[in-house]
């Protein structure tokens, strides 16, 4: 059976283990936060970008049509980044969930089913050796009670009266006693009790020094109890916070996938506006078409409070691209895709979940080692069971 010092041992190293497991998961966390959204700021950026020429009319000017396609084709890679940075940190942080869930599928639950075991073994055999303590004190004080009334009957003249009835005459009860009678049967009936006497008493000191040993095999499963109980407490906490941290990486998985899905359309819409708006399409795809595919991937990236002031400053651009003398010049169909917009910029409300991104990467940062001194700051005595020999394996 492993010793509670063992299962201890054991423990502070899985302590230790998913402390450095969650580190690694809370890097990947706060990494996939800091990358991902820098990246949406650059998409932006580049979205930005690309309202700049909608200042200018299509031409066949040449440097004109290449000067768009670069910043086309700069902001459908910089969305498509995007998309790729999502997927690329969900998958990792996937990766660590699914090691901190093998950790405590595989070496948490095992370890503490150990210690429900070493608890109840230690219990039962508690219960065992009080009883076997027990029963030996019993046959002590039986076979004290016996030598008293031998001793008794030794040293009165029950014996020989007993033997040799109200007749026998005083000399020989002397002549007894003298070993001088000549009647042999009462000094072989005073030898046996003598002998009993003697064979009770030095079974009642070899009883003693097993109830000695009961006894202290007793104090020794105690100690065993106690320690098993302070591991069974000690495991219960840290369970209960491996349970919450894995809770926790959900809630960071969460704004992944919401901006992984966000970021597969935006990198859609942007290919989609790229190739539209590119040279060959011009004859087809005029200004008010670009206007409209690039409002549509604001509403689309309006999803996060952080980057709603970039899109507003996009806004601006398209407004202001498309006034002339203070007259805003755009057709019904893009003026109502402008209104749909602005509306949608007034009344933002922010995705709760990434609103709390940044909350649910920093939960993440915890220490296992401050369960431990919680406990131990919590116990009563150093008598813990902690600190017996190897020979505690044998209990």
């Amino acid at each position: 059976m492993t010793s509670a010092a063992e299962l201890l041992s054991t423990l502070n190293e899985l302590q230790n283990t998913f402390s450095i497991q969650l580190k690694e998961c809370h890097d990947v966390a706060a990494d996939s936060y800091l990358r991902v959204t820098s990246g949406m700021e650059v998409a932006l950026k580049m979205l930005s970008e690309v309202v700049t020429i909608v200042h200018a009319t299509y031409t066949e000017d040449g440097s004109l049509d290449q000067q768009r396609e670069d910043i086309l084709r700069n902001m459908k890679t910089s969305f498509e980044d995007v998309e790729q940075k999502a997927m690329t940190n969900l998958q990792a942080l996937g990766s660590s969930h699914e090691r901190i869930t093998a950790f405590q599928n595989e070496k948490l639950v095992p370890l503490r089913n150990q210690m429900n075991v070493l608890l109840e073994i230690s219990q039962r055999e508690i219960a065992e050796a009080q009883n076997q303590h027990s029963k030996l004190e019993n046959r002590i004080f039986e076979n004290d009670d016996t030598i008293q009334e031998n001793d008794r009957v030794l040293n009165s003249d029950a014996l020989p009266l007993v033997e040799s009835g109200i007749g026998r005459a005083a000399l020989g009860i002397a002549d007894f006693f003298t070993g001088n009678s000549g009647d042999s049967g009462l000094v072989a009936q005073r030898d046996r009790l003598v002998q009993h006497v003697n064979e009770l008493r030095e079974t009642n000191q070899r009883l003693r020094r097993e109830k000695d040993e009961a006894g202290t095999e007793i104090s020794r499963l105690q100690a065993q109890e106690a320690a098993a109980k302070n591991l069974v407490q000690r495991v219960g906490p840290f369970t209960a916070n491996v349970e919450d941290m894995s809770n926790k990486i959900d809630n960071v998985k969460a704004p992944l996938i919401i901006v992984k899905e966000k970021a597969t359309s935006l990198a859609k819409e942007a290919t989609k506006v790229a190739a539209n708006a590119s040279t060959t399409s011009t004859t087809s795809y005029d200004k008010s078409d670009f206007a409209f595919g690039i409002m549509t991937l604001c509403s689309t990236a309006l999803f996060d409070s952080a980057i709603k002031d970039e899109i507003e400053l996009i806004v601006a651009e398209l407004i202001k691209a498309w006034t002339s003398d203070g007259v805003l010049t755009m057709n019904k169909r893009l003026k109502a895709q402008l209104d749909t917009l602005q509306m949608a910029i007034t009344n933002f409300n922010p995705i709760p979940e990434l609103e709390q991104w940044k909350q649910s990467v920093d939960a993440l940062d915890y220490s296992p080692r401050d369960i431990v001194t919680s406990e131990r700051n919590g116990e009563e005595g150093s008598d813990n069971g902690f600190d017996d020999d190897e020979d505690e394996q044998e209990g």
